[in-house]
């Protein structure tokens, strides 16, 4: 049986390696993971309490079930002060690991009553799966409050984090989810979809379905219901599988893996242009394997000037709490609810569009700066970028 040991072990090791960042990159995230839950995401679950028992059909593995109906509106409005709290004192790394924990364990009691209409929706999975695997990380180590109060205590641990070299942080967990998310996703599609039958079309079958039935008539959907030709709406089957079966697999080699969380930008574009399914929340998951430490607005300026960009923070989630107070009866990040009151709903369809286009970018830089740049010049030390 060694053999079996080894072979796991080397799989292990690679896909430690492929899906590796580093601790300085993971608390930067932290912050580009409160700015997005504050733009683009904020749930919010007041609105249930409003909602007749009549309705009420709970999962049966799920805390909602131990109910005999939704409970009083205060606990929904509880939930909402939590995730109000939680995201800000997440954003600025304040008890960032309780934050973490508790952000979670809220948003999940508010699904368990949310999906208690017979409708279970999967779209929140990875910012789920995001959550929990940093509930064990040191995202909290720099660019926190947190890190403010420990510096001031204790001298020694200043000390040792300007000696030390750059610290790596693994996420080969959340890497392992997200590929096999994609892959359960993309087999579900190979046992109908790959037929090699021009006839027939999974993607047509998804564009027909939302243009006619439920009104998916936007952006460049309109053209895609007049183009007539089989044999590219077959490849564009052939496509979506192997691409959502392959993430499995691009898993073992790091320049694949960031080649194919870009394709999946690039995936996500195109169903927001043709099908005009968003699907944004999905985007937080890639955003944690970008190496942030390595730009140079992050490297030059957040990491030189922590207490600067804290305060920024603050007056930033200042200002967001009060725009979603003054948008209470809509849910959803700050961001949708100031476009869809100026420009209506289908602004949201153009935000998102504009953002996976922005990660596709995103993603191209740091793959340069990943496997292009980065035995051309040398490594700064870290020292110079956790000065004061």
């Amino acid at each position: 049986m060694n053999w079996i040991d080894n072979a796991i072990g080397t799989l292990e090791k690679k896909i430690e390696l492929a899906t590796r960042t580093d601790i300085e990159s993971l608390c930067f995230f932290r912050i580009v993971f409160g700015l997005f839950t504050i733009l683009f995401f904020w749930p919010s679950y007041r609105w249930i309490g409003d909602v007749p028992d009549a309705f009420f059909n709970p999962p049966i593995f799920s805390v909602a079930a131990l109910f005999s109906g939704f409970p009083s509106p205060v606990l929904f409005l509880a939930i909402d002060i939590g995730i109000f709290v939680t995201i800000i004192t997440l954003t600025i790394g304040l008890f960032t690991r309780i934050s973490t924990i508790a952000l979670l364990l809220l948003i999940l009691l508010g699904n368990s009553f949310q999906y208690s209409f017979g409708k279970i929706d999967h779209g929140i999975l990875l910012y789920l799966c995001v959550l929990l695997v940093m509930s064990f990380k040191d995202w909290g180590r720099f660019l926190s409050v947190d890190s403010l109060i420990r510096r001031n205590g204790t001298a020694r641990f200043e000390q040792a984090r300007q000696n030390a070299p750059k610290t790596p942080a693994r996420l080969t967990v959340l890497g392992i989810l997200v590929a096999f998310g994609f892959f359960t996703a993309g087999y579900g599609k190979a046992l109908n979809w790959v037929d090699f039958d021009l006839s027939t079309s999974g993607v047509l079958f998804w564009l027909y379905g939302g243009y006619f039935t439920l009104g998916r008539g936007e952006l460049l959907a309109p053209l895609a219901i007049q183009l007539e030709a089989p044999l590219f709406w077959e490849i564009a089957d052939l496509s979506a599988v192997l691409f959502e079966m392959g993430f499995l697999f691009m898993i073992f080699w790091r320049r694949s893996w960031f080649v194919w969380l870009t394709i999946a930008c690039c995936f996500h574009l195109i169903n927001c242009l043709l099908f005009n399914i968003p699907f944004i929340v999905q985007a937080i998951a890639y955003l944690a394997f970008i190496p942030w430490s390595g730009f140079a607005i992050v490297n030059r300026v957040c990491f030189r000037y922590p207490k600067t960009l804290l305060l920024g923070l603050f007056g930033f989630c200042s200002l967001a709490a009060a725009i979603k107070l003054s948008f209470s009866n809509a849910s959803g990040g700050i961001l949708f609810a100031i476009t869809n009151q100026l420009f209506g709903s289908s602004a949201e369809l153009q935000v998102t569009s504009l953002f996976w286009l922005s990660l596709v970018g995103l993603f191209a830089i740091a793959f340069r700066h990943l496997f292009v740049d980065e035995q051309a010049r040398p490594q700064l030390p870290i020292t110079a970028r956790l000065q004061d």
